[in-house]
């Protein structure tokens, strides 16, 4: 690889992997056919983990800049390999959920303590959500219709219903 690797993901027949090259501001496109390389995409500033939506259409990847005009998530469509769009969400790590559909992407900032609902199909932020002071993981469930945010300062689980995009319960734990 022309760079350091730091998250990968696989397409559902493991034809090619994706991996994210942070300090060159790129991911990696694998053969597995052939072990090679054979592209490499832009992909904004310090991209860091990257992640496919459910329909293997769009290659998702969190810009984990300091400058929140640069952090946030670059989209990236996977038949053509060009980028759709950057969303700013905020600076810091991010991480990346989708409804089961592919119509939404749940990307949480953890610097600005929010998640950011983004309608896929549609290209466009729907709403933000503060959901604590440090957000670590977001995971959808399809089975509860809900996302579900951990906040490491606070020990809180936030439930957000997926259709809505409102607070359901928070679900206090432990640091």
């Amino acid at each position: 690889l022309p760079g350091r690797p730091m998250d990968w993901v696989a397409t559902g027949d493991d034809k090619q992997v994706f991996v994210s090259m942070p300090e060159r501001g790129q991911v990696a496109v694998i053969d597995t056919e052939t072990f090679r390389h054979v592209t490499s995409l832009d992909a904004g500033e310090q991209p860091l983990r990257v992640a496919l939506q459910p329909d293997q259409r769009r290659l998702w990847v969190g810009n984990n800049s300091s400058d929140p005009a640069k952090g946030g998530v670059t989209v990236i469509d996977v038949p053509s390999r060009g980028t759709l769009k950057f969303f700013a969400t905020g600076s810091g790590h991010h991480e990346i959920a989708f409804s089961a559909d592919s119509r939404y992407a749940f990307v949480s900032n953890r610097d600005a303590g929010t998640l950011s609902v983004i309608d896929a199909a549609e290209m466009r932020l729907v709403k933000t959500l503060e959901v604590g002071p440090h957000p670590l993981s977001v995971a959808y469930s399809a089975l509860s219709q809900a996302v579900y945010v951990v906040d490491g300062k606070e020990g809180t689980v936030q439930v957000i219903d997926a259709r809505s995009h409102q607070l359901r319960h928070t679900v206090k734990a432990s640091q």
